[in-house]
């Protein structure tokens, strides 16, 4: 039985042919764990060829093919059933409380108590694999609304980013940030 190997080539100037039509079908950009340190991500380029030869095995179809256009899906706001979740990524499994659910949920509530009609948007950006949800999106006023369960810089950052970022795909009238402040005493 013969082994399939790895053939690493330097890419550097022209484009080797099988990157080329009629081989390439096309490609797209997504997150890959690096190799020594599986805790960072990198981009990398997925490419989908054709074979030059017919293929006498069958092959597995892709999970996905990327769209060429943002998809954006109006979602029921995100249900909170526990205060604390377990998260186990690839080290060692921690407990974590959910305080931006909390907030999203009250505020959720407080908003349709005024009559508006909310929800959440998962947005899929052109040629990306995994799409993005936002906290709230108040469809009456046309706000964007993201939660932080802590109002550090870096939490702002964070939010103001993500606003941004998926506002570029959703009818935003207004753009919001909510989030826990300390209680004064």
């Amino acid at each position: 039985m013969k082994k399939n190997r790895t053939v690493s080539e330097p890419f550097e100037g022209a484009i080797p042919p099988w990157f080329e039509p009629p081989y390439l079908v096309d490609h797209y950009f997504t997150d890959a764990h690096e190799t020594e340190d599986n805790a960072a991500l990198r981009q990398v380029v997925v490419f989908r060829l054709r074979p030059k030869n017919k293929v006498t095995v069958d092959l597995p179809h892709l999970p996905f093919t990327p769209e060429p256009r943002p998809i954006v899906d109006v979602l029921a706001v995100e249900e909170q059933h526990t205060e604390r979740a377990y998260i186990s990524p690839d080290r060692e499994p921690y407990e974590a409380e959910r305080r931006e659910a909390t907030l999203v949920g009250r505020y959720r509530d407080y908003l349709q108590s005024q009559g508006h009609q909310v929800s959440r948007l998962r947005v899929l950006p052109p040629g990306e694999s995994r799409p993005l949800y936002s906290d709230l999106w108040d469809e009456t006023t046309g706000e964007l609304v993201e939660a932080k369960g802590t109002v550090t810089r870096d939490h702002l950052r964070q939010a103001v980013g993500q606003l941004l970022d998926y506002g570029r795909f959703a009818d935003a009238k207004t753009h919001a940030i909510r989030g826990r402040t300390p209680r004064r005493r």
